[in-house]
């Protein structure tokens, strides 16, 4: 009993058809290959390495470094009771100074508290080189 590969294609065709099937899987392993050796070799080469940690801070810096953005918190605590007045007077709110602000508000402030305590990491960083 033998068993074909091709059932209904004429004897001379199949050897061709089976090669082409070689050839099919032999072409998907050479491109897989491929690819897998593109990939380590560009985790290899430093394309997606993180950055070193930066250098430890002194005491000094710490305290800076606090103070900046508890300063960046208290300012965000008044941008925020503005906002939740400023949408009182919309109709939206009970005006009070930790209302629950709509999403793009509070995404807005959100983000330049983020931008600022960033400022501060950096401001204190930045001046730890000198």
């Amino acid at each position: 009993m033998s068993v074909t590969l091709f059932p209904g294609v004429p004897g001379r065709w199949r050897f061709a058809g089976g090669r082409l099937l070689v050839a099919a899987i032999a072409a998907v392993a050479v491109l897989t290959a491929g690819a897998t050796a593109w990939l380590f070799q560009a985790r290899g080469s430093g394309a997606g390495q993180v950055p070193p940690a930066p250098a430890p801070l002194s005491l000094a810096q710490q305290l800076r470094q606090e103070q900046c953005v508890e300063a960046a918190v208290l300012f965000h605590d008044v941008r925020w009771a503005a906002a939740c007045t400023a949408a009182a007077e919309r109709g939206w709110g009970n005006g009070h100074a930790d209302c629950e602000l709509p999403g793009a508000d509070s995404a807005r402030l959100y983000a330049l508290l983020q931008a600022a305590e960033n400022k501060c990491m950096a401001d204190v960083h930045a001046g730890a080189g000198r």
